[in-house]
């Protein structure tokens, strides 16, 4: 069961037998300290449920946006395969220009054919 302060709206949730006293019982908000009488509820119908909305399929993304995102990942593929592509081609020139890069190269087993000074 569920109490709820009149004052300040605070939610307890307490167990059936601790507020079983036919004639109510004497409640006190641990938040803001007031003090009611809890009546049980009278037996009887439960309370009448409030109508829900039926729920609507969420809408799927459109095309265009998966278009798009196609179109952004076979770009970014396309750039990163032609900077692969040209630091292959250039690893003469890189090894040349930055020594340390031979080690590099020569770790992936391009090496280049220019050794670091």
């Amino acid at each position: 069961m569920i109490v709820t302060c009149p004052e300040c709206a605070t939610r307890y949730r307490v167990t059936g037998d601790a507020l079983d006293a036919p004639h109510g019982r004497r409640v006190r908000c641990a938040r803001c300290g007031h003090v009611w009488l809890h009546r049980p509820e009278p037996p009887g119908d439960p309370p009448p449920l409030r109508a829900v909305p039926p729920m609507l399929p969420a809408e799927k993304p459109r095309g265009r946006g998966m278009r798009r995102m196609v179109a952004a990942l076979l770009v970014a593929v396309v750039v990163l395969s032609v900077l692969l592509v040209a630091g292959y081609l250039a690893r003469d020139r890189i090894a040349a220009a930055w020594p340390a890069a031979a080690h590099l190269l020569d770790a992936l087993g391009i090496g280049s054919g220019a050794k670091g000074a």
